[in-house]
């Protein structure tokens, strides 16, 4: 299950910057080839799991943008959904198979007391 091991990474990342505060949002950004659903569902899973507690009751808003590709073969842009599959992109000029960068973004954290993640 990628997934969980993106949230599990994602919780680890959070739990580093907090220091020990209480997190009550936690903001972040994927590539369409993620499967956005399932990385929400695992989040509050992970944040259980990692010792602490900080991040235990979290709320988690994800945002997805589109998945991009850069080929040899001079093509660029954005990704059409059905040539996204998990981390792999197809080209839609030449058809070549190429592993997506991009993945899961931590944009903010909100903390008791602020505004909200930022």
């Amino acid at each position: 299950m990628h997934e969980l091991s993106l949230a599990e990474g994602l919780v680890a990342k959070c739990a580093e910057l907090c220091r020990g505060r209480r997190v009550l949002a936690v903001r972040a950004r994927c590539s369409a080839g993620i499967d956005a659903e399932e990385l929400a569902a695992v989040f509050p899973v992970a944040a259980k799991q990692y010792p602490g507690g900080e991040l235990e009751n979290a709320t988690f808003d994800l945002e997805v943008v589109p998945a991009h590709l850069e080929c040899s073969c001079g093509w660029a842009g954005e990704l059409p959904g059905d040539n996204v599959a998990g981390h792999i992109g197809i080209c839609p000029g030449c058809g070549r198979p190429t592993e997506l960068s991009g993945g899961l973004e931590l944009l903010g954290l909100g903390y008791a007391g602020d505004a909200g993640p930022g």
